[in-house]
């Protein structure tokens, strides 16, 4: 059988939400959605790592961008992301298309075309107080801006789309 030679790139709680904060998930594995489009287009996918787990684990709650903001973050995310974009090189170098990243809007670090910033002190209740206390920017999370800079370096242009889990 011949390969699709087609490749998807997503935020690693589309396939998993179970590495979402606690208290925080609008399905109860992985985005149904998501996986109808990636077999309706018979995709391959390339799972980007969560980074708020490899840095903070299960028992973080809820931040914003400028929480997470910060040097050490970024460089987590930077080492993170260096293999990622070496496989989607590779991938393109074969003539393979990626043809889309797919983030997570309102995500600190995996939003697309937005995020939002502030700060309360302590767990922002999501369901409850999340607009009360924060700003929605119109700008990507902390791990998709550093992960866009490192496909710019690496001159990958690629479609990107971010999910509104609402």
């Amino acid at each position: 059988m011949k390969r699709s030679e087609k490749i998807v790139v997503l935020a690693h709680c589309l396939l998993n939400v179970n590495s979402k904060i606690k208290g925080l998930a609008n399905y109860s594995a992985h985005h149904g959605e998501v996986l109808k489009k990636v077999v309706e287009e018979d995709l391959g996918i390339i799972q980007l790592p969560c980074p708020e787990i490899t840095y903070l684990g299960m028992d973080r709650w809820g931040m914003t961008k400028n929480q997470y903001n910060y040097p050490a973050y970024r460089n987590h995310c930077r080492e993170m992301l260096k293999p990622v974009v070496d496989q989607i090189v590779e991938y393109q170098r074969q003539n393979y298309e990626v043809v889309e990243l797919i983030g997570i809007d309102g995500s600190p670090s995996c939003g697309i075309h937005y995020t939002e910033t502030g700060y309360k002190g302590g767990m922002i209740d999501c369901e409850n107080s999340l607009r009360q206390v924060t700003t929605r920017v119109y700008e990507p999370g902390v791990f998709m801006e550093v992960f866009l800079e490192l496909l710019k370096e690496h001159e990958v242009q690629i479609k990107v789309s971010g999910i509104e889990e609402k």
